[in-house]
Formats: structure tokens, sequence, C-alpha cells
């Protein structure tokens, strides 16, 4: 049945129908209704024990009206849509069968906002504290990235114990203050497994949202540290997960003359090392104003709430380059390499993709006046575009030298057009709450009108 078809009051009525008509067919043969019979919903009964006999047809109108409610106030994507459905399950049933109100426009509306309300009060600011395998240096000691804040551990304990104390005295009896102890206790040593740690906080969503919202959020501030830091030194930065202290592996084998070698290896899981004073980077000019407009983009991630097209288009392409930064096979490290190319530099109608990717990446690293260098590098995109076209076509075998050599100069493409888009756009542009489609690719074309004047004021004045 199509109920986007139907008002909200027709969904009802029909809803309600089809529990009087499934309820007649299991009466009759309640064998014939096993395969219509919803398996993992039930509306309450009205008398407040057991519930209604739900097939998947009302189960699905009532998921209709979630849908509806979500859109009143933008939650689609804030809240669960589990919890809701099993709320408004029991307001229809409160409000038109045991209160027996009319099922009119009126008490329809009103039962959609009254759902939407209670979804939205749900809805709060969390902090999720994750495990980083990060440096084993202190230094800098912590990186304010915005909603996210990565810290030595000894930072992260002073703020965990803080929270600790109040989560225990919110134990009302012996036995529970025991089993929060023993959960506080093996959170601890499981942090305690790594020196770094990330606070990752979203706003805008419920508590069954904000878990996967904020692990999102971290990995995208991750991805951002790559190429603020430089991929090549950070491909094993990621969020923790095993509390493993080494990684020790073995192996061995058999030469031609029969005798056996065996070999071992050793590496920590936790941290990764940088050379003495790499944080010192941190503080120059270029990368304090990089940082800020990294903050901006990710309080897009972090506030569900907000609509900031540039910059959510701006973490699709960092997430896949945060992807190919963190995989270790060189093939699939070209197709998301030049993924996230694609991402920022496709917009607007295009009729040959190759070509614009190219044009659009020389346009936007453009360095001199000097045409011949614009050619140079648009010859440069458009090899490393091939390649991965001749990967994701077959035409190409992964093992292929050309993709082992291929490898660095897509890193590098991507790593470069990141930096320069999210210079170009700017904080205005990232903030920007309405930003088309259109007018992204119009501001590709007044770059593109650009680079040709200055072209074109070269080959005069040559």
């Amino acid at each position: 049945m199509e109920w986007s078809e139907k008002n909200t009051t027709e969904v009802i009525e029909l809803l309600f129908q089809e529990l009087v008509d499934f309820a007649k067919r299991a009466s009759a043969d309640f064998k014939s209704i096993r395969d219509d019979r919803a398996l993992w919903y039930e509306l309450p009964h009205p008398s407040g024990s057991g519930s209604l006999l739900t097939s998947k047809v009302a189960s699905a109108a009532v998921d209709e009206l979630v849908a509806r409610a979500l859109r009143l106030r933008n939650l689609e994507a804030r809240v669960s849509h589990g919890d809701l459905k099993k709320e408004l399950g029991q307001g229809l049933v409160q409000r038109f069968l045991s209160e027996k109100r009319p099922i009119d426009k009126r008490e329809a509306d009103r039962l959609l906002s009254w759902a939407a309300k209670r979804a939205e009060g749900r809805c709060g600011e969390f902090t999720y504290f994750y495990p980083v395998r990060f440096t084993f240096q202190e230094e800098p000691g912590e990186i304010d990235l915005g909603p996210v804040r990565l810290a030595w551990l000894r930072k992260f304990h002073s703020s965990l114990f803080a929270y600790g104390r109040a989560y225990l005295r919110e134990c009302t009896d012996e036995k529970s203050l025991k089993w929060a102890r023993d959960q506080l206790r093996d959170a601890l040593e499981y942090y305690k497994s790594y020196k770094w740690f990330a606070a990752a906080t979203v706003k805008g969503c419920d508590e069954k949202r904000a878990e996967e919202a904020a692990h999102d959020l971290l990995t995208s501030a991750l991805d951002c540290l790559y190429f603020l830091i430089g991929r090549k030194g950070t491909y094993r930065v990621e969020i923790g997960r095993f509390k493993l202290a080494n990684d020790v592996r073995a192996l061995a084998w058999i030469k031609p003359n029969g005798s056996m070698t065996v070999q071992t290896s050793r590496g920590s899981l936790d941290a990764m090392g940088f050379r003495d004073g790499w944080s010192e980077d941190l503080s120059r000019a270029d990368v304090l104003e990089t940082l800020d407009l990294i903050r901006t983009v990710l309080e897009a991630k972090a506030d569900l709430r907000l609509r900031r097209p540039l910059a959510s288009r701006f973490l699709d392409a960092a997430r896949w380059f945060g992807e190919a930064v963190r995989d270790r096979q060189s093939f699939s490290k070209i197709v998301k390499f030049i993924t996230a190319i694609e991402r920022l530099v496709i917009a607007g109608k295009i009729e040959d993709i190759s070509e614009t990717v190219a044009t659009r990446v020389a346009d936007l690293t453009l360095e001199s006046d000097d045409r011949g260098d614009w050619e140079k590098k648009r010859a440069i995109v458009k090899k490393a575009y091939g390649l991965r076209s001749n990967l994701v076509h077959g035409s190409v075998s992964p093992f292929a030298d050309d993709v082992l050599r291929g490898v660095s100069a897509a890193g590098d493409l991507s790593e470069e057009v990141l930096y320069t888009v999210l210079h170009r756009i700017r904080k205005d542009g990232l903030v920007a709450p309405d930003v088309s489609e259109r007018e992204y690719a119009q501001w590709y074309d007044g770059i593109r009108n650009w680079v040709q004047e200055i072209h074109a004021r070269t080959a005069e004045g040559g």
C-alpha cells in the first residue's frame, strides 16, 4: 500500500481497520496469518495487559506515522525509530481505543506532534570516551579539534575520575554499588592499556543514536588528522579496539635444503612513534588556520541539527581519504584516494568525468601563471584517474607494477585537493546552510574562468 498518498487520518483509519480484519482472520484460521504477522512488533492491548495481533500491514502503517512525526521536527537521523514506534503505538491505542477519541485531522495532528515532542525531549548532548592508537610521546599533551579532544592518558584520568565518582553516587544499594565499581574498574583497566584517548561530543540526538554518531565523529576527526599531520606518518592512528599491549607474530618456513627458519616480530598495538618535537608544527600559523577550519567542519558532524552542505561534502571526501590511509592494499587505496577527489570536484552536469576532474584539480592547485605547469598537473591527474578507472573496470591487474607505482601519486593528489578545497571554501562557505549543487558547480566555473584569464594574459604578455 502506498501510505504516502494517504493523509494521516486515512492512515490511522486503515490501520485500525487492518487490526480488525487481521483479528477476524486469526479467529477463523490462526495458521493462515502466520506469514502476514509482524515478527518484531505488536501494538499494546487497550486493557493494559498483553498485545494486539499486529500484521505486517499494520506495522508498516505505524512506520509511516513515525516517519511523519520525525519530519515535523527534522528528527529523521537524530533519534531511534524503534523507540518512537513503540511510543507512538502506545499513543494510538491509548487515544483512539482506550479514550475513544474521534479519528479526525485535529486528533491525528496532535498525536504526531505529541510523538515528535517525546522524541525530541530525549535529545541532548552526549560525550563518549574512546582510546586512540596514537603516539608513544606525551607531546603535545592535547589536540583540540573542536567537538573532539585528543589527550594524553593522565589528562583523561582526571576527567573520567570526576564523572566516575558521580557515577558511583547514583547507586542506591550495596549490590548496585558493587556492580558499578566492577564496571568502572574494568573500564579504567581497558583505557589504561592505551596512552591516548579522545572525548567526542555530539548534540541534538537521543542516546541510542549518540553512540554511533560519536564514533562517526571521531572517525572523521582522524580522517582530518591524517592530512593535517601527513598520511604517511599517521596510517596506524585509529580508534582503539582490543586490550592488547603487544602484537606478537611468528612465521616458520622450510628451505630447499630441509632446514627450518623461524621469524618473530613484536610491535605495540596501542601507539606508534613520531619524531621528537613533531608537535611543534602544530603551532605554525598555517597549521593553526587549518585546525580552525577542521573544527568548523567537524561541528557539522557533531551537531545533528545543523545543515551545512559544503562541510558535509568535505567530510564525505575526507572519509574516503581516511579509509585509503587505513587500507593496506595499494589497488584499493588508489580507488579510495581518487574517489575522495571526485566527491569534492564533481558537481553539476558533466559530460566527461575524467576531463572535468583533471581540469578542476589543475585549476584548484594552480601555482604559477605558466600554462605549461597547469598542463603538467592536469596530465598527472588524468594518469592517476585513468589508473583508478582501469582498476575498477578490470582492465589492469590489482598487482601490476603501475598500481604499486601509482598509489603514492594518488595519495599526494588527494591530500593536496583536500587541503586546497578546505582553505578555498573557508569558514563562511563551510557554515553556509543552503548551498545547492548548482551553486557549488558555479563556484568551479568561476575558478575555471579565472584560470583562463590568467593564461590569456600570460599568452598576450609572452
